[in-house]
């Protein structure tokens, strides 16, 4: 099962996406701004980014800037769902690495077959435990949305 994290501060979208992911055989991490999205890739094997441009605690850009820049995550496709980008800007987000630019909400027939084509990493990592005083941490990047409630 491929692993992907969706980082958006808008829980309308995540729930959509989340959903969409789970129903087609993904688990989703869930991460409302930057500096959750970056403890996210350094906890858990991802295999691709769902990735907003406008968060708190930095923008997108960071993000992929970040990501990029590392050799353990340097791999890790990146594609920005996001709700305005700029004909112009979506040049310069596929040089910075993005794989594709989704507008929202998105295609989600094609961003399922854009994630088929990533390979899985979850397979190649074993999945570090955390000591017990990060959980709380954990649960807020967690697995589902089931905290978002019904």
């Amino acid at each position: 099962m491929k692993n992907i994290l969706i980082v958006d501060d808008d829980k309308l979208i995540i729930r959509l996406l989340s959903t969409e992911l789970r129903k087609a055989g993904y688990a989703t991490f869930v991460s409302f701004d930057v500096v959750q999205a970056v403890t996210a890739i350094r906890r858990h094997p991802i295999d691709a980014v769902l990735l907003d441009m406008r968060m708190p605690g930095g923008s997108g850009e960071d993000v992929i800037r970040r990501l990029k820049l590392s050799k353990r995550t340097g791999q890790i496709p990146i594609f920005v769902v996001t709700g305005s980008v700029p004909d112009a800007n979506r040049v310069d987000l596929i040089a910075m690495g993005a794989e594709e630019v989704f507008f929202k909400p998105p295609d989600m027939k094609l961003l399922l077959a854009k994630l088929a084509e990533v390979p899985s990493r979850s397979d190649m990592q074993d999945e570090a435990t955390e000591p017990a005083e990060y959980q709380d941490r954990l649960a807020v990047i967690g697995q589902s949305t089931e905290y978002f409630g019904a």
